[in-house]
């Protein structure tokens, strides 16, 4: 590693200039020194530059830029339930943010490809687009925090998802495709679209961080999805209800688990059942 240092104009304005390159450094004891994240033991390197320039002064403006290369690198960010492990790619500083090139990572043992950007600003902003061969969403979704935290009520996101195969909950999916949007701590799926069980799935729905829990109201279009398939959506089955379901309207329902979840979803939706039969009419009625 090779650091230099230059102090200017010391006894005006002064000012520093500092520069840090490494052909690589144990991605633990970075991690750890400079962010606080994980131990010194966690896996992998990070090599490339840094700059690091601005005025002594404690109010003063200070700039970072720089490249860095990741190898391996295992990420325990709080914010998610699992740590990003295996993270390679490239990461770009430019003093107003920082850009991700190539990066590909595992989360739960399940590979991610991501591009994007992260801008410094008053709401700090993400710009992103993830590629996975499969995926479990639930992985990926952060963890509860609690309602004071200001940098996330001023967070926001806006990104592609690309999911060739996947499931949450028991809505198992493939060819996922949908814009993901958050602003104060509402996350959007706009432009929805998947196949499941044979039939596709369209739509869009909002997602609320509230104090009681999980919030959601989804807008989709269901076409010929097997009803035994659209049935475990809910965690729900029959086998006296047999056919091809085609769905619109809304849903919603919020609780703490996906029980509470269940037994509260309501609904207001045109609902066909094609090329099947109900053997008691008295079990379809319950499951309107």
């Amino acid at each position: 590693m090779l650091i230099r240092v230059a102090l200017r104009n010391l006894s005006e304005k002064p000012v520093f200039d500092l520069s840090v390159n490494s052909s690589g450094v144990k991605a633990g004891e970075a991690l750890h020194l400079l962010l606080s994240l994980g131990s010194p033991q966690d896996a992998g390197t990070i090599g490339g530059s840094l700059r690091y320039q601005g005025s002594l002064a404690p109010s003063g403006e200070r700039n970072l830029t720089g490249s860095l290369e990741l190898i391996g690198v295992q990420i325990p960010l709080k914010i998610f339930r699992q740590p990003f492990r295996e993270v390679r790619g490239k990461v770009i500083l430019d003093g107003k943010g920082f850009e991700l090139q190539g990066v590909r990572g595992q989360v739960a043992g399940y590979r991610i490809d991501l591009t994007g950007r992260w801008r410094y600003l008053e709401k700090p902003q993400l710009t992103f687009t993830l590629n996975s061969p499969e995926l479990d969403i639930a992985t990926l979704l952060p963890q509860e925090e609690p309602r004071g935290n200001d940098w996330q009520d001023r967070l926001q996101v806006r990104g592609r998802m690309n999911i060739d195969k996947g499931r949450y909950e028991g809505f198992e999916f493939s060819d996922l495709k949908s814009d993901l949007i958050l602003d104060k701590r509402v996350w959007r799926l706009e432009n929805f679209s998947a196949k499941s069980q044979g039939g596709t799935v369209q739509g869009a729905g909002a997602f609320i961080d509230a104090t009681d829990g999980l919030r959601f109201s989804l807008e989709p279009k269901v076409q010929g999805v097997p009803v035994e398939g659209f049935l475990k959506w809910f965690d729900t089955g029959t086998r006296e209800i047999t056919g091809k379901v085609n769905l619109a309207g809304k849903l919603e329902s919020q609780g703490a688990t996906g029980a509470e979840r269940k037994r509260n979803l309501s609904g207001n939706f045109q609902l066909e059942i094609k090329d099947g039969m109900a053997r008691r009419l008295q079990r379809l009625v319950r499951i309107l």
